[in-house]
């Protein structure tokens, strides 16, 4: 796990969400998750040793039932976090 960039990522995709609040419920809802906002806090704190699931919710219900696609930055960022908490490698870093 590379704590850094995981750090990196959780500051980009807390952005896109904060960027997008109040233009869409799932959004809101994505906000409020516990389990995102416990991995975003200890990948921020360098916590994240091993790796980590958000959840079959995240990538059933986020992806397929809600306008996520709209939201086509935070999609991918949701995408990467999600991928490096999962301890994936990046096919790149943008």
């Amino acid at each position: 796990m590379d704590a850094l960039k995981l750090k990196r990522h959780a500051e980009l995709l807390e952005a896109e969400i904060q960027a997008n609040l109040n233009k869409s419920k799932d959004v809101e809802f994505l906000s409020q998750y516990q389990p995102l906002i416990d991995a975003l806090a200890d990948a921020k704190a360098g916590q994240i040793m091993e790796p980590r699931e958000l959840g079959d919710w995240l990538s059933s219900y986020w992806i397929f039932e809600s306008n996520i696609q709209d939201f086509r930055e935070l999609c991918h960022r949701l995408a990467q976090f999600e991928n490096l908490l999962r301890g994936w490698e990046l096919s790149s870093d943008d």
